[in-house]
């Protein structure tokens, strides 16, 4: 029994294991729809010479010029030039896209020269920009989005800028900024005044930006200059074609614009995926961690011990026997024939069980003679038998002899006197049987081992 029990906890254990096994995996099945695209998704090394446009990028596609006059747009063969008299920034600006690419996601990264020093122009209202457009939609007030950098005319220092294209101070206008404290003019000794800009656009409702700017030759700043989101979603909140924005608006008082034409040159462009997240806005979905699987593991261990305290409930029966124990209640001689059924252990007191039975019936048998001749007389006979009766009946227990006591007392012949003893002899003979059972079956090894058992489990 011990054997087959291990073996069939050990089975158990197992067949959890096994379970555990089957079910951690699909836990660990990925739930990507891909990886985030790989490379650029436009580039432009500017490499070639264009009048009256940008041509084709290096990867990308065409250029389209979708604001602006032709003639203000070319390619020197290192740059992508804006050539913009002052005007009103709505008449101004010069717009390019890259009707190939849709994306809703980007990091992108240019270079800007501005040829001139605005400063010798004592501007007081406006600024030079260069900014690189997200999601184009069209050039209405939230069409797009873009991100880049301003000369400014009032603080005459580098300001990044992110916004739609309504324009602070309009209506549906969403802006960000951060005063850079770039002074190009300390910078740079003379013209041309060269920096790096790096952007980023990522998510959708709200949209969230980044952006800074460092000197042409000198060392990336390590964070973001500017960072915002637009909460009430006033530009495109889907994917949409990459592009770029030049804007000439010095003014020398309001609305009073000076006669100035910018050069802005644009180079070294790359647009590229977000770390993160997919050209589609989807981020990358994380690897699923897989030290929780492991976890299952504990519940065979604890479910194990259930089998081990279900076997005490057979055990339980064969403590039992004790039940007898109100037979010893009886006092002086009655007492010796119940006490070997009640304690069920010791040996000596079974062998007087046959004795007290044996001499039982001499009396009785003696009776039906008397009783016989004389039916008055049968009164003396029953006198033990009675008297025995009520030794018992103070006793207030009723032994196995009280029953047959009391019918021979009532017995009218001898027939149904011996039919009577006979069932009585059988009563005891079997009584005495059943003892000498469980006297052997507790002195053998099982009833040894059932009693170590029943005793471990009491405890």
């Amino acid at each position: 029994m011990r054997r087959r029990g291990l073996r069939t906890y050990v089975g158990f254990f197992v067949a959890s294991f096994a379970a555990a096994a089957a079910v951690v995996p699909l836990s660990m099945v990925s739930t990507s729809t891909g990886p985030a695209p790989s490379g650029a998704y436009a580039s432009d090394s500017f490499a070639r010479t264009v009048s009256n446009g940008w041509g084709s990028a290096d990867a990308g596609g065409a250029w389209t010029q979708v604001k602006g006059t032709a003639s203000d747009m070319s390619v020197d063969g290192s740059s992508g030039v804006f050539t913009i008299p002052a005007a009103n920034y709505l008449s101004a600006e010069q717009i390019a896209t890259l009707p190939s690419t849709s994306v809703l996601n980007y990091a992108g990264q240019f270079v800007v020269s501005f040829s001139e020093n605005i400063n010798n122009y004592n501007p007081q209202y406006g600024g030079v920009l260069a900014y690189l457009v997200a999601r184009y939609q069209n050039a209405a007030s939230t069409g797009y989005y873009r991100l880049g950098l301003c000369w400014d005319a009032g603080t005459r220092r580098l300001i990044l800028r992110t916004q739609n294209p309504a324009g602070k101070g309009q209506p549906n206008n969403w802006t960000i900024e951060q005063n850079t404290g770039i002074d190009p003019t300390k910078d740079f000794s003379s013209a041309p005044y060269s920096y790096n800009v790096k952007v980023q656009v990522t998510g959708s409702k709200p949209t969230t930006f980044a952006s800074k700017v460092w000197k042409l030759g000198s060392a990336e700043p390590s964070g973001w200059m500017l960072t915002g989101s637009d909460p009430n979603n006033l530009g495109p909140q889907v994917a949409g074609p990459i592009g770029f924005r030049g804007s000439n608006d010095l003014q020398s008082s309001a609305s009073h614009y000076v006669a100035y034409t910018a050069h802005i040159h644009v180079g070294s462009l790359a647009v590229g995926p977000v770390p993160g997240a997919a050209a589609g806005g989807t981020p990358t979905p994380p690897k699923t961690n897989p030290a929780p699987a492991p976890a299952p593991t504990p519940a065979p261990v604890a479910a194990a011990p259930a089998p081990v305290a279900s076997a005490p409930a057979p055990v339980a029966p064969a403590a039992a026997p004790p039940v007898p124990v109100p037979v010893p209640l009886p006092p002086a001689p009655v007492t010796p024939a119940p006490a070997p059924v009640a304690a069920a252990r010791p040996a000596a007191p079974v062998s007087p069980a046959p004795a007290v039975a044996r001499p039982a019936p001499a009396p009785v048998s003696a009776a039906p003679p008397v009783v016989a001749p004389t039916p008055p007389t049968a009164s003396p006979s029953p006198n033990p038998v009675a008297a025995l009766s009520t030794n018992r009946s103070h006793g207030g227990q009723k032994s196995a002899l009280s029953p047959s006591s009391t019918l021979n007392a009532a017995s009218a012949g001898s027939s149904r006197t011996g039919h009577l003893l006979g069932l009585g002899g059988s009563f005891l003979l079997g009584t005495g049987i059943f003892a000498a059972v469980i006297m052997l079956w507790q002195r053998s090894g099982r009833g040894a081992h059932a009693r170590a058992k029943g005793r471990r489990w009491a405890v």
